[in-house]
């Protein structure tokens, strides 16, 4: 086993949590059509000159940059400058409309709406006022069709939908005024963090009339909705409903976005992924199907009256039938394929997602790369077909190369660190988005070949974390469950040194999923930066269950999940005691969130030694958290049916089952609004351990969900985590 480098006495400070929140937040790159200048977006701390607890109550800022990008042959470096700035607001989803106009969406006038702003100086200017929010903006220059989604009633079929949603919302407002209530006749009920409503996420079209003809445009329009101009663009007509009356929701909740839809070259076809929301079996399937919709637009040559109108046709399957996941299409430059990522099974969110194209002209489908047994996350086509793709390759997210459909390979590009984001610059080189343990996102570039991956421009946080220590994590296999080669990472204390008369604490972190990764990544809710600085050594085991190690490793944990995930936790401590002479035995805690949390719970009911445990969102009775979820294909695949008709594994491997075994000190934490594994899975634990006199304290953050993301409650959250720690093993 590789031993962790000493961190000799710095005069720096290591990294608390706070600093560590306030990085700034760096997000996708969008460069523009000529491949001259990328604008993405910067979420900042309103005073970020200033500690965390003094910045105006964490009020945060989401501005537009924009960075100037020298030829690939250059050696003139990368030019940043901050192109918007509204205190307290956001601005972002920026598209380019031509090489020196972007718009985005901004919340700055309100709700969500669209703006547009020349890169070469000037104001941002309000483009559209739409009654409703907009969300997933998307534009297409060669029809000058502007795509977006907004939340309206599949009932209203025809008409001004956007009006006619907002009419309907203030009419049911008016009627209920004296009353709050909801009334449900299928699934789901509610989903992630959100109560469920009548409405579906549709995908919009409105054509954006160029400067050149702005102004006939505005003038042949009779629409609110259409009078508004900015820049010399101008919204001719009314907004279209892609999918008006269908009762699906695209993207697909709760975490699709804009990459569930596109536009092909040309702009006339619509590809998005959708779920059908006919009946209650939308709680117990994944299956979600790509559709197409041709888009006809008048000709540049139509006359002034029809130069609005835009047409959708019948929504027709793209994908062969398939009972899981199908999402995220992409189009060649030349339109002529589709390429797009599914899943095989049904009811599996964690299976592999696969690489599938289309011929469009051939109607053709295949696999692309059968045998790769890794998951894509992203990619997109280079000009001679080539595919880049980011997958979870081994606790990193690396990017690949197909060089072509044939190949069975794929080259390997960048293979450490977490890279996302992914986007061709000119043709010639990418941009990406790059995170460690070490450092928050920030900008690269590289030739399409990955050597030598550059910043794509000064980092956006490296001079507040040059004031702060960081520790490095070691990476090493140990023998787990069924002597089978398991992967984890150790990081030691921040100033760590080998001393024979020192010994540090270990903080065993368990992550979830349970088909999820610790991979080399700067993660804002469980950095183990933030524990290292604490003095705590840090480890972190991907057990048996774990993405980015072949699918049948992910598959070994359904049906399984106190069995060979808890040997390998177990074998991975004793692995690191015994190479690691500086870690304190008797000074050991676990601590883990959703499956991480189950474990907790599982880990006190069959083991005591630990000192302390910390359960995030943890699941106490199996056969309760599968009644009071909301995506009910989950348990529903991990124990092997339901639990109504299969509770052998329900029971076998739920914690509550074990309770007369507890006696570990516990912290509890859980989320009011967590609809996933729901708050009364935390109570419950914390009366478990209560009433069989186990110290225990219970941290609930009642408009929290799964996840704690408020920038201020995270703070508390660390500060009560570090303190349980310090309580018990200091």
């Amino acid at each position: 086993m590789p031993q962790p480098v000493e961190q000799f006495e710095s005069a720096r400070p290591p990294l608390t949590a706070a600093d560590m929140i306030s990085m700034q937040r760096v997000g996708a790159p969008v460069p523009s059509h000529d491949g001259t200048h990328i604008v993405t977006t910067v979420s900042s701390l309103l005073h970020p000159q200033l500690p965390y607890h003094e910045s105006d109550n964490a009020t945060w800022t989401t501005s537009l940059w924009i960075i100037r990008v020298g030829p690939a042959d250059s050696k003139i470096p990368s030019e940043k400058r901050r192109l918007t700035y509204s205190p307290g607001k956001k601005d972002y989803n920026p598209v380019w409309l031509d090489h020196v106009t972007i718009a985005f969406l901004s919340n700055r006038s309100g709700s969500p709406q669209v703006w547009t702003m020349r890169i070469d100086g000037g104001e941002p200017l309000q483009l559209s006022h739409y009654p409703l929010p907009v969300s997933n903006l998307q534009y297409n220059a060669v029809r000058g069709l502007m795509l977006f989604t907004a939340e309206v009633y599949p009932t209203i079929k025809e008409g001004n939908i956007l009006q006619l949603t907002q009419q309907k919302d203030q009419q049911q407002q008016a009627a209920n005024s004296k009353t709050n209530y909801q009334v449900y006749d299928k699934l789901f009920v509610r989903r992630w963090d959100t109560w469920q409503s009548e409405k579906r996420s549709h995908i919009f079209l409105q054509r954006l009339s160029p400067p050149s003809s702005a102004s006939a445009a505005a003038a042949s329009s009779s629409s609110s909705c259409s009078a508004s101009s900015s820049l010399g663009y101008s919204l001719v007509g009314e907004p279209v409903d892609a999918l008006a009356g269908l009762d699906i929701d695209s993207p697909v909740p709760p975490f699709g976005e804009v990459s569930d839809f596109c536009l092909s070259p040309d702009g006339s076809l619509l590809v998005y992924a959708a779920l059908n929301n006919k009946d209650s079996s939308i709680a117990w399937t994944t299956n979600s199907d790509l559709f197409a919709v041709a888009i006809a637009t008048p000709s540049a040559s139509a006359s002034s009256a029809s130069a609005s109108s835009i047409s959708c046709g019948v929504p027709t399957q793209v994908n062969p039938p398939n009972p899981g996941y199908d999402n995220q299409p992409v189009f060649s430059r030349n339109g002529r394929y589709l390429c797009w990522l599914s899943m095989a099974r049904g009811q599996f969110e964690a299976d592999k997602r696969r690489l599938m194209l289309r011929d469009m002209e051939s109607g053709q489908v295949k696999e692309l790369m059968p045998n790769f047994d890794y998951s894509i996350n992203e990619f997109f086509f280079t000009p001679d077909n080539k595919i880049v793709f980011s997958v979870d390759y081994y606790a990193h997210t690396s990017i690949f190369q197909l060089q072509s459909f044939e190949d069975s390979s794929p080259v390997p590009l960048i293979t450490k660190h977490t890279n996302s984001s992914l986007a061709l610059l000119d043709g010639k080189r990418m941009v990406f988005a790059q995170d460690s343990f070490h450092s928050p996102a920030e900008l690269f570039v590289s030739d399409l070949s990955g050597i030598n991956p550059q910043p794509l421009c000064a980092p956006f946080n490296s001079p507040k974390l040059s004031r702060f220590s960081l520790a490095s994590a070691v990476e090493f296999y140990f023998p787990g469950a069924d002597n089978t080669k398991v992967h984890a990472w150790l990081m030691p204390p921040t100033h760590f040194q080998q001393n024979p008369h020192v010994k540090y604490p270990l903080a065993v972190v368990i992550h979830g999923g349970p088909q999820g990764v610790t991979s080399d990544h700067w993660h804002y809710r469980w950095n183990p930066q933030i524990l290292a600085a604490q003095g705590f050594a840090v480890l972190m085991i991907n057990f048996h269950g774990s993405t980015s190690f072949g699918q049948s490793f992910t598959d070994a944990i359904t049906g399984d999940w106190g069995g060979k995930p808890f040997e390998d936790i177990m074998k991975g401590v004793d692995y690191t005691l015994n190479h690691n002479s500086w870690i304190d035995a008797n000074k050991m805690a676990a601590l883990g969130a959703s499956y991480g949390g189950y474990m907790i719970n599982w880990i006190n009911g069959h083991t005591n030694r630990f000192k302390c445990l910390v359960n995030h969102d943890g699941i106490f009775n199996l056969e309760a958290m599968y009644y009071s979820t909301e995506e009910v294909f989950f348990p529903e695949w991990e124990m092997k049916g339901p639990a109504f008709s299969h509770p052998e594994l329900y029971a076998k491997w739920s914690p509550h089952k074990f309770v007369q075994n507890w006696q570990t000190p516990t912290l509890v934490i859980h989320g009011g609004k967590d609809y996933r594994v729901v708050d009364t899975e935390g109570l419950s634990t914390f009366t478990a351990l209560q009433r069989r006199g186990v110290p225990s304290r219970l941290l609930h953050f009642p408009e929290e969900n799964h996840w704690v993301l408020n920038h201020a409650n995270s703070v508390v959250w660390h500060r009560e985590v570090v303190a349980w720690l310090n309580r018990w093993l200091q």
